[in-house]
């Protein structure tokens, strides 16, 4: 699967991937669709992370000189609440695609239509309701003391660009839905081309804002709001063509629909919260315990790694839609065989890179930050075993997301995450940063990953076994 996604630049390859399965009546047929739908998603995604990289790299630099280190700090302030567009929408997102994806599974476009609408009207009142509570904060908040600015131009421009960033923060709430729909349709790859059309034209209006002097509150716009616009087109583009018959109406919104979202979104908003609770906590544990100047002696490192696992996480999410339209279908060969091959792919790949890294990272990291970072052999084997486990998991992470196993989801990363951080402040007193991988591998283990071994192994021989109706797999999933 992955080898197949790498190698997209063969125009045969490209033609076949854009060529779609004209019957898809078989359960064979189904699953090579889906293989074609997850190859092309997880190229377009690669290409969209790719274009990002770059327009990263070249406003970097660009912003940092034409704003000065004062206002600088301001927009890398505001940079560092775009982490909460995650949870901008209490997890309704996700609700809304594994609803579309499993009535995909039934061919019901019009209950599609009706998960669509709900979901926008749901969003639409989050987005009025931020930009309420926005017009009446705005002129009782300091913002210059937020940001501990003082020179005039930044205490006058600090309230300006947040106001512009959370104005774009409320509209993305839900304008992006159609992401969601566009992922429970196994579509994402248009998803990743509207963020490379995004990414190019702000980067681009980046470059005019500062040949024509404009302020910090104009840069914001570029490289927030652009990416927004973007997104708003492929709403109107999306639903007057090939989503005509899903296009969100007033009233189509159904209070049972409302509802069954809400419950399946705050799940995934309680598991987001406790993930990144866990796995949030490294650089404020070593700072804690073992001071702040080891932070980056960690953090630096552990980006390199992190390559791998996002490098995987692209070609994996794809899956998730796929596995919940596969299971209503019935497609249960289909699920088994695909969920062994992606664990087998993310444990293969992480290990080859993981291992690599041991060997050639020191001189990585020296080439790309300089002599100050010291690395050891104990920190990089942890980081690499870790590495490993965290991807092999992932990939069976995207199972559950797909098979609506929250619940069981969050019993164990809460169990999980109280393990790892429990021993993580134990090991780094003991041992440095090197402690903090080999905490989350020894607490991990025995904690999540069995557990969740265990758990997958009895779905999937269940469903094999007695071969699940539609109504039967969704009991079997809610168990969990």
């Amino acid at each position: 699967m992955i080898a197949r996604a790498l190698s997209l630049m063969r125009p045969s390859i490209i033609a076949s991937l854009l060529r779609k399965e004209t019957d898809l009546s078989t359960p064979a047929a189904r699953g090579r669709d889906r293989q074609r739908r997850i190859a092309l998603s997880a190229a377009a995604s690669m290409a969209a992370k790719l274009v990002t990289i770059a327009a990263s790299l070249i406003s970097i630099p660009l912003t940092l000189h034409y704003l000065g280190p004062e206002r600088y700090g301001i927009w890398l302030i505001i940079s560092s609440f775009t982490v909460m567009l995650s949870f901008a929408d209490m997890g309704l997102g996700n609700g809304v695609l594994n609803a579309v994806s499993r009535e995909h599974g039934r061919d019901d476009r019009e209950a599609i239509r009706k998960v669509v609408s709900s979901g926008y009207l749901m969003l639409s009142v989050m987005a009025v309701i931020i930009l309420i509570i926005l017009a009446i904060s705005y002129p009782l908040v300091s913002w210059e003391k937020i940001t501990n600015v003082h020179s005039p131009l930044a205490v006058a421009e600090s309230g300006p660009a947040f106001a512009v960033f959370i104005a774009f923060f409320a509209l993305a709430v839900p304008i992006s839905l159609v992401q969601k729909v566009q992922f429970g349709l196994q579509e994402s790859f248009i998803v990743s081309l509207w963020q490379c059309v995004g990414n190019f034209f702000g980067l681009l209006c980046l470059l005019l804002v500062i040949k024509f002097q404009g302020g910090l509150p104009w840069l914001v716009a570029a490289l927030v709001g652009i990416p927004q616009i973007a997104a708003i087109l492929n709403n109107i583009i999306f639903f007057r063509t090939k989503g005509r018959d899903i296009s969100p109406r007033l009233s189509l919104v159904s209070r049972t629909v409302v509802i069954a979202t809400v419950k399946t979104g705050l799940l995934f908003f309680v598991l987001q919260l406790v993930v990144s609770f866990a796995y949030g906590a490294d650089s404020i544990i070593i700072a804690q315990y073992a001071g702040a100047v080891a932070v980056p002696q960690y953090a630096v490192p552990e980006r390199m790694f992190s390559l791998i696992s996002m490098v995987l996480g692209m070609v994996m999410t794809p899956l998730w839609p796929a596995y919940g339209e596969a299971i209503v279908r019935g497609d249960h060969a289909w699920v088994g065989s695909a969920l062994k091959k992606a664990i087998l792919a993310a444990t293969v790949i992480s290990g080859v890179c993981s291992l690599t890294l041991v060997f050639i990272g020191p001189a990585i990291i020296r080439l790309w930050v300089g002599p100050q970072i010291k690395t050891s052999l104990a920190l990089l084997t942890g980081l690499a075993l870790w590495k490993v486990i965290e991807t092999s998991s992932s990939a069976i992470a995207v199972f559950l997301n797909g098979a609506e196993m929250l619940r069981f989801q969050i019993v164990i990363a809460t169990i999980s995450g109280l393990g790892m951080i429990a021993l993580k402040i134990y090991l780094v007193k003991q041992i440095g940063v090197a402690g903090i991988p080999w905490a989350a591998c020894a607490a991990f283990v025995p904690l999540a990953a069995i557990p969740t071994w265990v758990t997958v192994y009895r779905w999937l021989a269940h469903s094999k076994k007695m071969q699940l109706s539609e109504g039967a797999v969704a009991r079997v999933a809610q168990n969990y």
